[in-house]
């Protein structure tokens, strides 16, 4: 947490829920949540293993900003037009648009696969899926 945050904050950390108290299950949906990810993991790894360069999906400057967070009131400021506009016009932001859109396509076809169902509000405010 950024230094200038955390007396606003009161934390260092964010944490998500993984919907139990209870350490054993915590630790085993935790558990499950990385051996879903690791076939898929290892796919990208091996799709690019050999020659590195070749990948031009995933730009690792951008990554860390994929999914940015606006702090409070960010949409009431008085030049949230031009705010937008110069967002819009900058490169960066469609291949932001298109990293996260890849990352979610591939989770959404991993949890179907599984038999878990997610929608929007699933993403906003995880822990809540739903088993089909």
């Amino acid at each position: 947490m950024p230094a200038d945050l955390l007396a606003r904050v009161g934390k260092r950390e964010e944490k998500i829920s993984l919907g139990t108290k209870d350490p054993v299950l915590a630790k085993s949906r935790e558990r499950e949540a990385h051996e879903m990810a690791a076939p898929l993991y290892a796919w990208w790894i091996d799709q690019y293993r050999d020659e590195p360069s070749q990948q031009a999906f995933w730009r690792i400057d951008l990554g860390e900003h994929l999914w940015p967070r606006r702090p409070p009131g960010w949409s009431l400021q008085p030049n949230l037009g031009a705010t937008l506009i110069n967002e819009a016009a900058d490169p960066a932001v469609g291949a932001r648009r298109d990293m996260a859109e890849g990352c979610t396509d591939q989770a959404d076809a991993l949890l179907k696969h599984r038999g878990i169902v997610v929608d929007e509000s699933d993403r906003r405010n995880s822990p809540g899926l739903s088993r089909r």
